[in-house]
């Protein structure tokens, strides 16, 4: 069957219900314009060219046309409005730069729901359950008051629409694809983990990225070195911080004056004893 473009989850549908109202379908057309008001959940009425097989049945159409078809057989083809109903899009797997994909900003998460979706910042551990109905939201609300400010929406409204709250559920128009859902869900921002990977931080290999207790602090995050080596646990930016490896007193555990004042090592680096520093019958013998 020949088929005009429109979108491929609907398409099925269509040429069924002509198939299951109609006898004899030899090809199925759909006059299709493209307008994205038939993507969108609810019920629509598509125009279809249909060619059928000429019995006296088929020709009650005054606007059929008879002709006959590459396997010789004598065919006819009329118009018929086809009523449909989307009941969802999953606007969360639709591909980029498709009008009806979600409009959740990274690092917000995208939750289908039936005929619509919301955003949720995410949470560690955050895991979406196929099915996601009331019981999902209604957990999502308890859970809330447990979380810290990382896993909520920024608080103002002047950051965020939404403001410190964990998704749009419930504070967003439920049509996510209406001028005023769609902007809201837009508008919904949530802090950006410095810790969720090396492309959001500078901190070395070698350290562990510790995030501050709150989004709104400066800075939002620490490079902490493992136990034995020294510095501040960022990448050395080149031809602004000092590289000279850091030097212990002759105790072999304190720092010595020099690398306490160039407290901007950068890195993380394994220091050597200064057998002299720190020892006051070594003080001032080096010439």
């Amino acid at each position: 069957m020949n088929q005009s473009p429109i979108n491929h989850h609907q398409l099925p549908v269509i040429v069924e219900r002509v198939n299951r109202e109609l006898s004899g379908v030899v090809d199925v057309e759909v006059l299709f314009t493209g307008s994205e008001i038939h993507r969108r959940v609810g019920k629509h009425t598509v125009q279809c060219s249909v060619t059928r097989l000429l019995t006296t049945t088929t020709l009650s159409n005054s606007q059929s046309i008879q002709s006959i078809d590459e396997q010789g057989r004598n065919v006819v083809t009329q118009c018929f409005l086809v009523p449909f109903t989307i009941l969802d899009v999953n606007e969360c797997e639709v591909p980029v730069g498709h009008v009806m994909r979600h409009r959740c900003g990274e690092p917000a998460v995208c939750v289908n729901t039936q005929g619509s979706y919301e955003c949720v910042c995410p949470l560690q551990g955050f895991q979406i359950p196929q099915v996601v109905g009331d019981a999902f939201w209604d957990g999502m609300e308890k859970d809330a008051g447990a979380r810290g400010a990382w896993d909520l929406s920024l608080g103002s409204s002047l950051q965020s629409t939404c403001p410190s709250r964990s998704s749009t559920h419930g504070c967003c128009d439920d049509d996510a694809q209406g001028g005023d859902g769609s902007s809201c869900r837009a508008g919904f921002k949530c802090p950006i983990d410095p810790c969720h990977s090396s492309d959001t931080n500078t901190c070395v290999a070698s350290s562990t990225c510790q995030r501050s207790n709150d989004p709104l602090d400066q800075p939002q995050y620490s490079c902490l070195c493992p136990d034995g080596l020294m510095g501040n646990g960022h990448k050395c930016r080149r031809g602004i911080d000092a590289t000279p490896i850091p030097k212990l007193n002759f105790d072999g555990v304190t720092p010595t004056d020099e690398t306490k004042k160039n407290n901007m090592y950068c890195g993380c680096t394994k220091p050597i004893v200064d057998p002299c520093a720190g020892f006051p019958k070594c003080e001032g013998e080096l010439s």
